[in-house]
């Protein structure tokens, strides 16, 4: 039996991701994991024993430890007549889970688009429509909280509904997908550049190189494109495949391709870095060193507080501390972490996050 303590967090995720049912079947089978007595109240009410919700609201009342907002949010959540004629509640200003949840059964939902990233995933739902699936995804899809599939499949669900904003997304999307399927390389060339600035305005260029990253490196397209092609090639998953197909076709096209594509393959030494990121980048794979920190972690095998420390680094690298990137990237490569360094390192050069 999970402690109380565990029970509320799964009981949180599960009112997320629209598993609560089962979550209260769990809770009344032992009554000492309800984690508050709104959810027993919820829980009550979800099973069908409306009297008995009611009673325990009217209890909690009498004996005080239930009042103000919370009060009229069960009570509503208990009598939809009460709903319907009472003025809307205030928004909380930090919802729980299940109080996100009455609030939407009362006809009162509240918009998850500034709340913690966790609430997205209630706008996955079969009940949730359309456009707010697709705005979860992207955010989810953009924290990596989610797969990229999960938001392709949303993207290509159906036709775009209106235009503006996420529409356009979609719609843009779409034409490059049918493009890719039919294999039409000037169509290809012709929807890659507006479906990549649309993902690029919205962070999202990782999500669309996972998806397409690999496949564009196959094509042969049409300049500018095949540069485009290329560097979303290099920040998929398969980044050190993709620069080998680059080269096998010929040498770099200009230093920063040189540098880029020597990165991905594990191969720097000789070459020039481009600007001052790839300047920064460098000594993490030429000749990496850690400071007295890292090292004392590493030694007595404190992987997760290094992994931190790297991430940490990076980040720092990235708001202006120009030792920072290679602190960072250095301490991955010693960490085993090859790969994870040189695809950060490449997305560190192509999308040039700053802070």
């Amino acid at each position: 039996m999970p402690s109380p303590e565990l029970f509320r967090r799964s009981f949180d995720i599960a009112l997320l991701t629209g598993h609560e049912d089962a979550a209260c079947t769990r809770m009344q089978a032992s009554a000492n994991l309800a984690p508050t007595l709104a959810a027993r109240i919820f829980c009550l009410a979800r099973a069908g024993d409306w009297n008995a919700a009611a009673l325990t609201l009217n209890t909690s009342r009498a004996l005080g430890r239930v009042e103000g907002t919370e009060d009229q949010l069960l009570s509503r959540f208990l009598d939809a007549e009460l709903a319907e004629d009472s003025p809307p509640l205030p928004p909380p200003d930090r919802p729980t889970p299940l109080v996100w949840r009455m609030y939407e059964a009362i006809g009162e939902p509240l918009n998850t688009q500034h709340l913690p990233l966790a609430f997205a995933h209630a706008e996955l739902r079969p009940q949730a429509g359309w456009k707010a699936q697709v705005e979860a995804a992207e955010r989810l899809a953009r924290a990596g909280a989610v797969t990229p599939n999960l938001l392709l499949g949303l993207y290509t669900e159906r036709d775009a509904a209106a235009s503006g904003g996420v529409w356009d997304r979609v719609d843009l999307f779409q034409r490059f997908d049918r493009a890719l399927t039919l294999g039409e390389p000037q169509a290809i060339a012709d929807a890659l550049p507006p479906v990549w600035q649309a993902m690029s305005g919205n962070e999202l260029e990782s999500v669309f190189a996972e998806l397409y990253g690999e496949k564009l490196a196959g094509l042969d397209l049409p300049t500018p494109a095949d540069g485009l092609a290329l560097r979303i090639g290099l920040l998929s998953p398969g980044f050190e495949r993709v620069a080998r197909l680059r080269l096998a076709r010929g040498p770099a096209s200009d230093l920063q391709e040189e540098f880029l594509l020597g990165l991905a393959t594990g191969h720097i030494s000789g070459l020039t870095p481009p600007d001052s990121m790839a300047r920064g980048v460098s000594p993490a794979f030429l000749a990496p060193t850690l400071d007295p920190a890292a090292e004392t972690m590493l030694q007595e095998r404190r992987v997760g507080e290094a992994l931190l420390l790297a991430m940490d680094a990076v980040d720092r690298g990235v708001r202006g501390d120009p030792r920072g990137v290679a602190e960072g990237l250095s301490l991955l490569r010693r960490l085993g972490l090859e790969d994870v360094a040189r695809r950060t390192a490449l997305e560190l050069l192509l999308l040039e996050r700053r802070g």
